[in-house]
């Protein structure tokens, strides 16, 4: 198992940079309206997401990787759990 996947990384990047230009500026345009969020802003909102799906991976990585160790040893498993 990979640590970070990077392609699922990619993706969220992707996901909100197609959201924000492609729907929510249009929408917000269109009704005379403009978005209170800047491109620093959205880049470091993009840049928080991608950081706390990598630890979560990471997290999970670990989990998984623990309780594999442990799963031998009942007692031990059943105390972790």
């Amino acid at each position: 198992m990979k640590l970070i996947r990077l392609p699922n990384l990619f993706f969220i990047v992707l996901t909100q940079f197609l959201f924000y230009y492609c729907i929510l500026v249009p929408v917000l345009r269109s009704v005379g309206a403009v978005a209170k969020i800047d491109r620093l802003q959205f880049i470091l909102l993009s840049l928080a997401s991608v950081l706390i799906a990598a630890a979560g991976y990471k997290i999970i990585n670990t989990n998984h990787h623990f309780l594999r160790s442990i799963s031998g040893n009942r007692s031990a498993a059943s105390h972790f759990l």
